[in-house]
This record gives structure tokens, sequence and C-alpha cells, in this order.
């Protein structure tokens, strides 16, 4: 969550009037939000601070105060923009207001840290659903693979006995066959002297 300055001006009524009618039109307040992100000059003019100051400034936040950068902070180079968050607090290192800067980082992180919370909540969630989702899908397919396994088996063993008795039948015939352009019956062949 972004926090914006906000300056509201309000602005007393204002009268138009046209040939056939007058009408009236009555504006109450007009907001004018300063921008969320400034650029470095910018910032440096608003601090009064050189660019070195400016970056010992943001060092100073970053590791005394533990202050996250993106809070401060957003892009690289020459694409740098700072909050206005970041603004404030330089202004309140420069003039060595402790208390200043603690009560800034207390409101700012509050709701920074309270929308961020509420995100990380919901993805958690989401991602503890979608993975309850996809352990039940394994387990069902697990299961289904268990049962197309055991189908199969007993597929193999059924083609298996019929092809053994088609192999037995087919080997017998070709045999008795073999044995009659021989002129021999198989029953002679197949006796057993005692």
């Amino acid at each position: 969550m972004e926090t914006e300055t906000v300056e509201i001006i309000d602005v007393i009524d204002v009268e138009s009037s046209s040939s056939s009618l007058r009408q009236i039109e009555s504006i109450k307040s007009i907001q004018l939000i300063q921008p969320k992100w400034l650029k470095p000059a910018e910032v440096q003019h608003r601090c009064r601070l050189e660019k070195t100051g400016l970056q010992q400034a943001i060092t100073k936040l970053t590791d005394k105060y533990n202050v996250p950068l993106q809070l401060l902070r957003r892009g690289a180079a020459r694409n740098t923009e700072y909050s206005m968050i970041a603004v404030d607090l330089l202004k309140a290192i420069k003039s060595g207001d402790d208390l200043e800067i603690r009560k800034i980082l207390a409101s700012a992180t509050s709701g920074e840290t309270s929308s961020a919370l509420v995100i990380a909540e919901k993805n958690v969630q989401i991602a503890q659903q979608r993975s309850l989702v996809a352990g039940e899908h394994f387990k069902s397919a697990k299961v289904n693979l268990g049962g197309v396994m055991a189908d199969l088996r007993e597929l193999g063993r059924s083609q298996g006995r019929k092809a053994v008795n088609e192999f037995k039948a087919g080997f017998a015939e070709e045999v008795d066959a073999g044995l009659r352009d021989l002129g021999v019956q198989t029953e002679t062949v197949f006796e057993v002297e005692e």
C-alpha cells in the first residue's frame, strides 16, 4: 500500500450563465494529489541534500532503522524514484529528529504491513487450498492407476491363456495334419505300449 499526500482546497460556489438558462454549479472541493513517486532531483531539492547526502541518508534508514528499501525507492540507475515516505524520513533524518522518524515509520509500515499481511495470508490460503486439491487429485490418480494396472494384468493373463490355448490347438492341428499326410493316425502315435 502506497501512501499519498492529499491537499484539499475548498472552492466557493460559482455561477455561470447561458443565454436561455441560468445554471448554478457548485464545486465543493478539489483534491490535488501529489505524485506518489518522485525523481531524485526533486527529492534532493525538497530535502536540500546533495546526491551523496541523499545516498548516505537512505543507507542510514535501511541500516540503522531497518526500513525496507522498497518502501523508500523503486527502479534502478536512471529510473530510480523515491516515495513521499522517503522524503518525510529524509527531512527527519536531516533535522536529527529520531522521534519523528519512528512516528513516520510506525504510520507508514503499519498500513504497509497490514495490507501486505492480508495479501500474504490470502496467497497462503490459496496455495494451501490448491495443495489440498492437488493432493486429492494425486491420490485419485494413484488409485485409478492401481485399478488400471490390475485390469491390465488380468487382461494379460486372459490373453495369455487364450494365446496358449490357441497355440496348443494350432500345434495339435498342425501335428495331426502332418501325420495324416504321412498316413499315420495320431492315436497310434500317442498310444502307450504296456
